[in-house]
């Protein structure tokens, strides 16, 4: 992988710590692109997916968030950070939660 990276052209914005941070599948994904906007969107599209797949993720996390319930060996406190990771990740698609709706 190092040896593709040499031979790329220069992007003054994208620090050499990026490519070198980056599995070979990720970097294999972005090396044909030119300039550091179309990588990003490219890692943004493929992190994220398009509205089918963010629809069908969120699907998932409100499934998730619905069927929700303690465990028997669990402490409130792990619950509660169990709830808070899924909101969160709602939260991050793009998901509006009213205050009401977590209580």
């Amino acid at each position: 992988m190092q040896q593709k990276i040499r031979h790329m052209k220069p992007m003054p914005k994208l620090s050499m710590h990026y490519w070198e941070i980056w599995q070979e599948s990720e970097f294999v994904k972005v090396m044909h692109l030119n300039t550091s906007k179309e990588i990003w969107d490219r890692i943004i599209q493929s992190y994220e997916g398009d509205t089918k797949v963010k629809s069908a993720k969120l699907q998932t996390l409100r499934i998730q968030y619905e069927t929700l319930r303690m465990h028997n060996d669990e402490s409130i406190a792990s619950l509660f950070v169990r709830i808070h990771d899924i909101v969160n990740c709602m939260k991050n698609m793009g998901e509006e939660i009213k205050e009401s709706t977590l209580v």
